[in-house]
């Protein structure tokens, strides 16, 4: 999916500008569907924002989000759709986080096409992908805010400025304000016509719960690790095989990505290590992905204990069934890693190491 599929025309050019129109002259031709596809979201922009808009700023989110933090490739997406089973649950579809601005008008419009539409592989992890399954609000925020890091996947040559959204740490009080006013008006949409609570799964919302706190006191958080390994090889796989087809200019070599990639990784988890003691222990409650991999019943079992859900033995259900439907996904083979890469792996995420009691190698 063309991560600027929902922006705006005028947040287009802003977008270009804003990056010096460097453009790659292989991708000249994606300018032309931008210009469509910019055009019509700024047309059902304008209709759902005078048909919506003073609904959607009235909208009270009731129920504190749950938030599902961890680093891309943690295993966050397959967890947020394993959870999004139980219909408790209120979540952002793949369909209106690439349609920010404008799904309460489209989806209904298109409703039956998107549910008959088949699943997708993705070629990072070959999981299957529907318009309807739940997906990261990052993008859409993206769209609303131009101010994220997966903008930095379109523009690579400017990515570290990009990354200064992961964390928001130091940045002007317009920004910020710009940013959590955008976030709390995504998820008012979401909650406009679904009043469940939402359960929300960004990456870089890792190193944000101070700012989410400030926005939801009563937020629960659940965070997923992984083996920084796999982590790192699986991140390099996503960038090899995915990042690189949103491209809008001519991408990193390989030893400036590898870098960018353990920067990151350090920049979101020093972060979260010096704000997670201060999210409450009744709203937080964190999973190792390789025992969910061994125990998925008893993980979600002590999971709806500890934040006293009910429902389990119905999500239990559904969960069997859901597993038991795609016994025939082949887990993805990553390529080693270099003595080099994981030198500076253990130097830069020795916290993460020694935390959660990983190896070194």
């Amino acid at each position: 999916m063309e991560i600027l599929i929902g922006f705006r025309i005028s947040d287009l050019f802003q977008l270009f500008k804003q990056n010096n129109f460097a453009i790659s002259p292989q991708q000249v031709p994606k300018l032309q569907s931008l210009a469509f596809t910019g055009s019509r979201s700024s047309i059902y922009y304008q209709k759902e924002k005078k048909r919506f808009a003073h609904q959607i700023i009235n909208t009270e989110i009731k129920n504190p989000p749950i938030f599902i933090l961890g680093h891309w490739r943690s295993g966050t997406t397959f967890f947020h759709q394993l959870l999004s089973l139980d219909e408790q649950f209120n979540y952002p579809t793949v369909f209106e986080v690439y349609n920010p601005h404008n799904f309460l008008i489209t989806e209904p419009l298109l409703k039956e096409k998107l549910q008959k539409m088949d699943a997708q592989k993705r070629p990072m992890d070959n999981v299957s992908i529907k318009p309807t399954d739940p997906a990261e609000e990052e993008f859409a925020i993206s769209a609303f805010t131009l101010k994220s890091p997966v903008l930095g996947w379109a523009f690579p040559r400017n990515e570290r400025y990009y990354d200064r959204y992961i964390n928001l740490i130091g940045l002007p009080a317009n920004d910020i304000n710009k940013w959590k006013a955008s976030y709390v008006y995504f998820l008012k949409k979401l909650s406009f016509q679904d009043k469940r609570p939402l359960l929300l799964k960004s990456p870089p919302n890792t190193a944000r719960s101070h700012f989410l706190r400030a926005l939801f006191p009563q937020a629960k958080f659940i965070h997923i690790y992984r083996n920084p390994y796999t982590v790192y090889q699986s991140t390099e796989k996503l960038y090899r095989e995915t990042v690189r087809k949103f491209h809008m200019q001519k991408g990193l070599d390989s030893d400036t990505l590898s870098d960018r990639i353990i920067n990151r990784y350090k920049d979101m988890y020093d972060q979260f290590f010096a704000d997670q003691p201060d999210i409450p222990d009744e709203n937080y409650f964190e999973i190792c992905f390789e025992q969910l991999q061994t125990d998925f019943e008893g993980i979600f079992y002590k999971l709806y204990q500890h934040f006293n859900w009910a429902g389990f033995d119905k999500f239990k259900q559904q969960l069997h069934s859901y597993l038991g439907s795609n016994k025939s996904y082949q887990k993805t083979k990553h390529q080693p890693i270099s003595e080099d890469i994981i030198k500076k792996i253990n130097e830069k995420w020795t916290k993460s190491f020694e935390r959660w009691n990983y190896p070194f190698q």
